[in-house]
């Protein structure tokens, strides 16, 4: 009890006090300014998320009113090149109808009518053709095609192989 008595003691308690209530304020102080800063933080991070969104909805407005005019466009350009191939179709119809009118009348003049004496024969029409009519005609043939065919065939030649 004695030492209840000792200024020194009473000295030391009021300082350790003091200092323990100092720690306290300046530990609160520094928890308020931390908690300050992290709002602070939050609602600049908040902000810039804002500004992003904003951002990226008008470029995707952009790129919408981009997309549409190009759909526009191109609708445009379909519905012009329908209406040049009308115009074309109609144009070619027309010079197809000019071609056949000048075709028409540029047309070989017309064959007379035979008379009638010269339209009965005075021969008689054959029932078959004769032998040289028909190697005349096998001859005629012959020529028209790009290589010559010898249509005598040897007899060695006369049954060929056939495929199994």
């Amino acid at each position: 009890m004695i030492a209840l008595l000792n200024p020194k003691l009473w000295g030391a308690l009021i300082a350790a006090a003091l200092l323990a209530f100092v720690l306290a304020f300046t530990y609160r102080a520094g928890k308020a300014n931390v908690r300050a800063d992290f709002d602070k933080y939050k609602l600049e991070q908040a902000a810039q998320t804002v500004k992003a969104e904003v951002a990226a909805r008008a470029e995707e407005t952009r790129r919408e009113s981009e997309k549409q005019k190009v759909i526009d466009d191109a609708r445009i350009q379909t519905a012009a090149a329908q209406s040049a191939a009308l115009d074309a179709d109609a144009a070619a119809l027309g010079l197809r109808k000019r071609v056949a009118a000048l075709i028409a009348s540029r047309a070989a003049p017309a064959i007379p009518v035979l008379p009638a004496e010269a339209r009965v024969s005075q021969v008689p029409t054959p029932s078959t053709c004769s032998q040289g009519c028909s190697f005349g005609l096998t001859q005629f043939r012959a020529s028209l095609l790009p290589m010559p065919i010898d249509y005598a065939l040897p007899a060695a030649h006369a049954k060929l192989p056939t495929a199994r």
